[in-house]
């Protein structure tokens, strides 16, 4: 079992992709490799939904739907594996040109990458989006930035009141991949083919746990 986020990040590195929750048979979740009981006591070392905000802030791991449309961990080590699997070769402006992409999409993109981060909140705000009109497509198109390597969440954060005064559930806070990952993990994953680079996520997974290649390519698939 993991109880300490010491815990959390070596088991992270050992494994190098981790689900965050029951998605792949065979493969433990982090939800299942935790205590129950230590789930949000807001105590850092010890809550495992504390964990994730704390790993990408530190820049410890990636944390988001890197699993397909799943949610899940990506080593630091294997961060340019991963870019350089599912990062597009066209630029985001130059798929949108083709049609392969759809305006929230790129709009999303486009007001992340003009700013050092930004919250899920504030996003919505600056894309005219609220809950009740137009927050699954924007859901989408950020599960779908992160699957192709483009955005990353990088940390956490509440709104603050107009007293200055954090309230509410700590939302998602974006910033481009790039910026994210640093220089040195981009031009790592110079050093790998992108087919390469998918067959080796592939190949570690099932090295690590009980599950077949096969099933892997069901759950990881390539947009473009």
């Amino acid at each position: 079992m993991l109880n300490t986020y010491d815990d959390f990040i070596k088991y992270i590195n050992e494994n190098k992709v981790v689900p965050f929750s029951d998605v792949i048979e065979g493969v433990p979740s982090i939800s299942t490799m935790t205590e129950s009981s230590a789930w949000h006591t807001g105590i850092d070392e010890s809550d495992p939904w504390r964990w994730k905000d704390i790993a990408v802030q530190n820049k410890d791991c990636a944390y988001g739907c890197l699993l397909g449309t799943k949610k899940g961990f990506i080593s630091k080590a294997m961060l340019p594996v991963f870019y350089a699997a599912f990062s597009p070769v066209m630029t985001i402006d130059e798929i949108f040109r083709s049609g392969k992409l759809s305006k929230i999409v790129f709009d999303a993109y486009k007001i992340i990458s003009s700013l050092h981060s930004i919250a899920i909140f504030d996003l919505r705000g600056m894309l005219g989006v609220s809950k009740k009109k137009g927050a699954s497509a924007l859901d989408g198109a950020l599960v779908q930035l992160q699957q192709m390597a483009k955005v990353s969440i990088c940390a956490s954060r509440q709104k603050i009141n107009k007293q200055g005064i954090p309230y509410g559930w700590r939302s998602n806070v974006y910033q481009t991949f790039e910026r994210w990952a640093g220089n040195d993990i981009i031009k790592d994953a110079e050093n790998y083919i992108a087919d390469d680079a998918y067959n080796i996520i592939l190949s570690v997974i099932s090295d690590n746990f009980d599950v077949e290649e096969k099933d892997l390519k069901k759950l990881f698939k390539k947009l473009l």
